[in-house]
């Protein structure tokens, strides 16, 4: 590790202070490793796109900007990633690399982990399963109160090919489907 980026939740939710929180993390990494402690650090502040964040920015940027270059992103949006990613390269090319404690030969390099388009539709007892990397996502971005979003799920459901592979196993009006752990009704 040569440098760490420092991610702090911008917007303040449950009374949190972002200076306070970066100090706290500071200071739990100093706990832990004087070494980790002492790297170099590029601060990082998330949920920018989120309402009335402008007054912690001004505040951290005031407090931390003489000491820390600080860059503002969006995880949710991706806005800022790019820049943080640049200027995370440009330091590392001033960093000199350190000791490796580790024989580099005897490292194995994985490639594809998950495939984020990973569908499974399988049968399990008398319940029918589609789970996977992507049915994870599009589970999580659905808002199962909201009619639109739920036509959304359906029409992806259909073009990825779920629903055949359901009638393909069997799966007829009213059987129990469960997609990554919320169980629906098959309608077709």
């Amino acid at each position: 590790t040569r440098l760490l980026l420092h991610v702090i939740d911008i917007s303040g939710q449950e009374g949190r202070n972002p200076i306070e929180d970066f100090h706290m993390i500071n200071e739990e990494l100093r706990t832990y490793s004087e070494k980790l402690a002492e790297k170099k650090q590029i601060i990082v502040l998330n949920k920018i796109d989120l309402p009335g964040v402008e007054d912690n920015i001004e505040m951290v940027r005031r407090e931390l900007a003489d000491s820390y270059q600080i860059f503002e992103i969006s995880a949710a949006t991706g806005s800022g990633i790019k820049e943080v990613l640049y200027a995370a390269l440009e330091m590392m090319k001033s960093i000199p690399p350190e000791e490796t404690l580790y024989d580099p030969s005897e490292v194995v390099k994985l490639h594809n982990v998950v495939k984020k388009d990973t569908i499974n539709v399988y049968k399990r007892n008398d319940i029918y399963v589609a789970d996977g990397y992507f049915l994870d996502v599009l589970v999580e971005s659905t808002n199962f109160e909201d009619t639109e979003s739920i036509r959304n799920f359906q029409k992806v459901l259909n073009d990825k090919g779920v629903v055949d592979r359901l009638r393909e196993l069997g799966a007829t009006e009213g059987d129990s489907v469960e997609i990554c752990g919320i169980e629906f009704d098959f309608i077709e």
